[in-house]
């Protein structure tokens, strides 16, 4: 079986998609390093202030972000052990705790988003805002299209 045009252009699609992953994780590291985080730790840190839940946890984390739970485990642990995440009771589950930033996780994510900000105002710049918003409506329907 040969792949058709469109299965071969999706394909061609998904490995720059793959090749983008590691060039914003790369970013992400740069952008996050002074304030002692990685991108992953920035992007747990980010889901957690982001989604605003009085209720988040590991499990909730990892299946809103599309990653898996001991991954999302190991990270929350290592920002504990850095003291930017405290672990709360969770009155809905006897195992599953509540993550939640400390004043200094915040301080810090802040500190990364005051060089993000700046850092995408200049990529997105350089993109007009209607293939901007073409590339973000095609990446969350094949993103909705997968299980």
């Amino acid at each position: 079986m040969e792949h058709t045009e469109a299965g071969l252009k999706y394909t061609d699609l998904i490995l720059a998609v793959f090749r983008l992953n590691g060039q914003l994780v790369l970013e992400g590291d740069r952008l996050a390093k002074e304030d002692g985080l990685t991108s992953a730790k920035w992007h747990v840190m980010g889901a957690l202030i982001y989604f605003g839940e009085q209720n988040i946890t590991v499990s909730r984390i990892a299946s809103r972000m599309g990653l898996r739970r001991q991954g999302v485990q190991r990270i929350v642990n290592e920002l504990c052990e850095m003291g930017l995440v405290v672990f709360k009771d969770n009155p809905y589950h006897k195992k599953a705790k509540q993550i939640v930033p400390t004043e200094e996780g915040l301080k810090r994510f802040n500190s990364v988003m005051q060089k993000q900000i700046p850092w995408a105002n200049e990529h997105g710049g350089s993109l007009g805002s209607d293939e901007l918003e073409t590339a973000l409506r095609v990446i969350r329907t094949i993103s909705a299209r997968l299980p």
